[in-house]
C-alpha cells in the first residue's frame, strides 16, 4: 500500500486564498488581531522569496525559537524551497536549545537579551530598541520581536535592519500593561 500524497502547503494556502480570501485564518486570542487566508498566501510568498535570496534551499534547515503563531508564514515559505523548518520551544533549557540548534545547523539563529540588545549568527550583535518614555511590563514583549522578525524577513528587510525592526516591535509591547499594540513602521 502506498502512502498517501498531499500537495505542499504553499498549494493548500493558495487555494484557501482563492476561496475564502478575506477569511481568519488566524485569530490571536491575545491581541484579537485576524491574518486573513490571502494575507497569510502573500507573507509565505514573500518570505519565500526572501528565504531564496538569501541562500536556503532544498533540504536545509531553518530553526527559530518561538511559541507563536507568528511561525506558521514561516512554515509555508520554508516548504515552498523545500527547506526543513525547525520549531523550537521557547519554554526549553538554553542548553536543551543550543543542543537542538546544533542538530539542526540552521542557517540564521536570533538570540535575544532584552535592553542588551542581542546576537545574529550569521551577523553578530544588535543593539535593543529605546524604550518608551514610561515603560509598562515585559508580557509579550518576546512574541512582538519573533513577529516582527518573521515579518521584517518576509517583507525583504536584511540583517541589521530586520533586526532593528523587530527589536523595535519588542520595544513596543513595553508601551502599556499587558497585551499592547503599537504600531512599528518599516524603515
Amino acid at each position: 500500500m502506498e502512502a498517501p500524497t498531499f500537495p505542499p502547503l504553499l498549494e493548500v494556502l493558495r487555494t484557501r486564498a482563492r476561496v475564502s480570501g478575506g477569511a481568519p485564518a488566524f485569530i490571536d486570542l491575545r491581541s484579537g488581531e485576524q491574518t486573513t487566508y490571502e494575507r497569510l498566501y502573500a507573507r509565505s510568498l514573500a518570505l519565500a522569496a526572501h528565504l531564496q535570496g538569501r541562500g536556503i534551499e532544498r533540504n536545509a534547515v531553518v530553526a527559530v525559537v518561538a511559541n507563536d503563531p507568528v511561525v506558521f508564514p514561516l512554515l509555508a515559505a520554508c516548504s515552498a524551497v523545500e527547506a526543513q523548518l525547525a520549531i523550537i520551544d521557547a519554554s526549553l533549557h538554553p542548553l536543551e536549545i543550543v543542543g537542538l540548534l546544533e542538530h539542526a545547523e540552521p542557517k540564521l539563529v536570533v538570540t535575544t537579551s532584552g535592553a542588551l540588545g542581542g546576537w545574529a549568527q550569521p551577523g553578530g550583535p544588535y543593539s535593543a530598541a529605546a524604550l518608551p518614555p514610561d515603560p509598562s511590563d515585559a508580557y509579550g514583549a518576546g512574541d512582538c520581536f519573533a513577529a516582527g522578525l518573521a515579518f521584517a524577513l518576509g517583507s525583504g528587510l536584511r540583517g541589521i535592519d530586520a533586526l532593528d525592526f523587530a527589536a523595535r516591535c519588542g520595544a513596543g509591547a513595553l508601551a502599556g500593561p499587558g497585551v499592547h499594540a503599537e504600531a512599528v513602521p518599516l524603515p
